[in-house]
């Protein structure tokens, strides 16, 4: 029996770009506009659908702002982890939902 391999998935979504402000003493998230992200994800059918973060993982490839790539910049500042998180979650939900693409990859 040979052993299972990581099936590897390209995948896109958007990102909101969010930011939070004080209005009427209140405070209020606000949408600024939505990176487009370009991902590789890879899925292990070996481990368990509990563990998310071991079960899938995802390959950054581009991080767009209205047409321009930014990832370098956000590597430089430390601002991937959050979108990297939302990638695994979207890579995740878009295959529990799309079975039939993993018997495809």
């Amino acid at each position: 029996m040979q052993p299972v391999r990581k099936q590897q998935i390209s995948f896109q979504f958007q990102f909101p770009l969010k930011y939070k402000v004080v209005r009427d003493l209140k405070i209020v998230t606000e949408q600024v506009g939505d990176l487009e992200i370009e991902a590789i994800g890879y899925f292990n059918p070996t481990v368990s659908p509990i563990d998310v973060f071991d079960r899938y993982a995802v390959d950054l490839e581009e991080v767009k702002w209205k047409g321009t790539d930014i990832k370098p910049v956000l590597e430089v500042m430390g601002n991937l982890e959050d979108i990297e998180e939302a990638a695994i979650r979207y890579f995740a939900s878009m295959l529990e939902s799309h079975g039939d693409l993993r018997a495809a990859a």
